[in-house]
């Protein structure tokens, strides 16, 4: 219960720095770390960079479900080799 609540405010934590670039690609475009990084990437606007936060938005959250049922089922295929391991120690 504790550890859900959390991931959940990591969560939100996480979704602040997204919204702030949503609402003023221009101040993110001031931070020299970011502009040089942006423009070795081939950006030169500020508005370039929502493309790269939306495209990688959304290709998370297409492998976001694959990966939690990989995870969930590795989860269930774990008592196996734990079982092959004891037969055989």
């Amino acid at each position: 219960m504790i550890a859900s609540g959390l991931a959940e405010i990591v969560s939100l934590a996480a979704l602040v720095p997204f919204l702030s670039v949503l609402a003023d690609p221009a101040r993110v475009w001031q931070e020299p770390r970011i502009r040089g990084v942006a423009e070795a990437l081939g950006y030169s606007a500020p508005g370039q960079l929502l493309l790269l936060l939306i495209v990688a938005n959304v290709i998370l959250a297409a492998a976001l479900p694959v990966l939690g049922a990989l995870a969930l089922g590795a989860q269930r295929l774990l008592p196996a080799p734990q079982q092959t391991y004891a037969y055989f120690s």
